[in-house]
């Protein structure tokens, strides 16, 4: 790579990166809903839909570039031939690409990684908690009510994936929340 290359490529990165009067730690509660679905190697598809409390805690870089957290807990989950399929809990962190469309609304775009658990069922079709991981992707956006409020909506695509008892599992879960956003 030429010299030149490499320091516009580092200027673009440190720019994106700098922390400016608009860098800020941001936080919001939520609830959500979630599809899942939990396939066993191809022997049993089960799926379920799943009520959520979820929560994201991140830092602005600017108007443009976000890093997040997220952490959602599976408040209810849904019953498949008399066991739960749903989400026990998923931790991630983001990337966040965002646009401001008018000055009280942000659209974003999100990528990251995901591990958790989900309630699903082994190859016996018993009811077991089955760790995950994978990465994850969505869009949403944020509506600004003022005073370091906001609404967010978001929709999230998990690609998990994990075992149990030496079979695969692929619990490919959507996920739709609302929340409500603040500044710290």
């Amino acid at each position: 790579m030429k010299p030149i290359t490499k320091i516009a490529m580092s200027a673009l990165i440190a720019g994106s990166f700098s922390t400016t009067a608009m860098a800020k730690v941001y936080g919001d509660v939520g609830v959500g809903y979630a599809s899942v679905d939990a396939e066993l190697d191809g022997i049993v598809d089960a799926e379920g839909d799943s009520f959520n409390i979820q929560g994201h805690v991140g830092y602005e870089f600017n108007k443009y570039f976000d890093l997040e957290s997220e952490l959602i807990f599976g408040a209810d989950s849904e019953d498949f031939q008399g066991i739960d399929i749903g989400i026990s809990y998923l931790v991630g962190a983001f990337a966040r690409a965002k646009y401001p469309v008018t000055s009280n609304i942000d659209v974003f775009a999100r990528v990251g990684y995901s591990n958790g658990e989900i309630e699903g069922i082994n190859a016996l079709n018993q009811p077991q908690d089955i760790n995950v991981d994978g990465v994850a992707f969505g869009i949403g956006g944020i509506y600004d009510i003022g005073n370091g409020g906001g609404i967010r909506l978001d929709i999230t695509q998990y690609a998990l994936e994990g075992d149990t008892n030496s079979v695969d599992v692929d619990g490919d879960t959507t996920a739709v929340s609302v929340g409500y956003v603040f500044d710290f």
